[in-house]
């Protein structure tokens, strides 16, 4: 099955509730539950985890709190989600880049997406997006053209991390439009996009974030093309990537998992408080704010749609070099 149709199936996972079983490890929680997120602080994960961690927290009964653990492009942070104890006291809060791409490109990366993990549930999705500094061509068909007429190599292109989603977008769109761009790496979103506004770097392939939608309302950046698969209501009027580059979508999912071996009954208890969450009106707007959408999922489907994700990212891979 396709992985996007993993990430349309929600509805009916966010509106029904899951009857639950007592859980089976009698006094949980029994102390703090932190949450592993494997980016720095500020940025749109952040926004995304906080009214769930709130609504753990107040459910449970003990503190929930998020241990930032940032690096090579989110894998620092996935590696130790997996390695923690499975007792429900530790969560992760993770992307589809270091659950997908992280592991084709490195194998030995310490763990497997689909057999050390509990899934638990996706969250949200957001589609990606190329943003450019203003004085670079307003379409993606023009930039191309400029690109073309530019020395090979020399027009920067900006990154999360070498071999982050973003960079991988941003090198297989050079190889499918035929041109040859730098690719600059930083350590995360946030501190990229100064260097975009600066014009340091021309155009940057990314997620959709409420940093990037500030800075393009208030034209220190230009939207310039929407990787959906079809026009986002999200971003109206924007082009789509394969208006210049056809067949090309790419988009990023945000979801919540636990160690492998963590009791049934405790990830179960934790993807209804999430559901439940989700559908909060503030939660949602919340979301929206982000440029996200705010998906629901039982654990069932997340499992599936790590699987399709791994699929997905060992095909679009195929025939591209790994190393920049």
């Amino acid at each position: 099955m396709q992985r996007r149709k993993f990430l349309g199936v929600f509805t009916s996972a966010m509106a029904s509730s899951i009857a639950m079983p007592a859980v089976a490890q009698q006094g949980f929680p029994s102390r703090t539950i932190r949450v592993i997120l494997p980016s720095p602080p500020g940025g749109s994960t952040q926004i995304m985890l906080r009214p769930l961690q709130d609504a753990i927290q107040r459910a449970l009964g003990q503190p929930v709190i998020t241990e930032y653990k940032p690096g090579a492009s989110g894998i620092t942070g996935t590696l130790e989600i997996a390695r923690a104890a499975p007792d429900g006291h530790t969560l992760g809060f993770i992307w589809n880049g270091p659950m997908g791409l992280g592991p084709v490109l490195r194998p030995d990366v310490g763990y497997d997406t689909v057999l050390d993990f509990a899934p638990i549930s996706i969250v949200g999705r957001a589609p990606g997006v190329i943003i450019a500094n203003p004085g670079v061509p307003n379409d993606l068909a023009g930039f191309i053209a400029y690109v073309k007429s530019q020395p090979p190599g020399t027009v920067g292109c900006a990154n999360a991390g070498m071999d982050s989603a973003g960079h991988f977008w941003a090198r297989k769109l050079a190889e499918r439009a035929g041109i040859e761009l730098l690719h600059v790496p930083y350590k995360s979103t946030n501190e990229a996009v100064p260097a975009l506004v600066s014009g340091d770097v021309k155009i940057m392939f990314s997620g959709a974030s409420s940093m990037i939608n500030n800075l393009v309302k208030d034209k220190r950046l230009k939207l310039m093309a929407v990787a959906s698969a079809a026009p986002s209501s999200m971003f109206p009027g924007t082009d789509l990537v394969s208006k210049a580059v056809p067949g090309f979508t790419a988009d990023i999912w945000y979801g919540m998992v636990a160690p492998k071996g963590t009791p049934r009954e405790i990830v179960q208890r934790i993807q209804k408080l999430v559901a439940q969450q989700l559908e909060d009106s503030a939660t949602r707007k919340a979301y929206y704010d982000t440029s996200c959408e705010p998906v629901g999922t039982t654990p069932e489907q997340m499992a599936e749609a790590i699987r399709a994700e791994r699929a997905y990212w060992q095909e679009f891979t195929r025939g591209v070099k790994i190393k920049a």
